[in-house]
């Protein structure tokens, strides 16, 4: 996995977990839904959310966006001692994907 593509995907899906190598990739949200892809292939299991589906929308969007590379990424900490990770300037914030989750039978 291409450490830019994970920060980025770490920031739109928030509370993913995320582990994996250039071959393989695994997700999983602790309420029981969870993805390991390979090249070529998908499994996904558990019931609530569809993470496969998320994850691909959201590699969506960073291919879109010109696929930015990790200096492109910059982090500020919050008063609160949070933090905010923004792309290319301060103000363009990498917030949370405003998706609902598919739920799976």
């Amino acid at each position: 996995m291409d450490l830019a593509f994970g920060l980025y995907a770490g920031a739109r899906l928030p509370g993913v977990h995320m582990t994996g190598s250039p071959d393989r990739l695994f997700l999983w949200d602790g309420a029981g839904a969870g993805v390991l892809a390979e090249e070529g292939w998908a499994a996904v299991y558990g019931r609530g959310r569809d993470l496969w589906q998320e994850l691909l929308c959201v590699w969506r969007e960073y291919v879109t966006g010109g696929r930015p590379p990790l200096g492109d990424f910059g982090v500020t900490v919050t008063e609160d001692g949070g933090f905010r990770i923004w792309l290319r300037t301060p103000d363009a914030v990498v917030g949370p994907a405003l998706t609902v989750p598919t739920l799976r039978p």
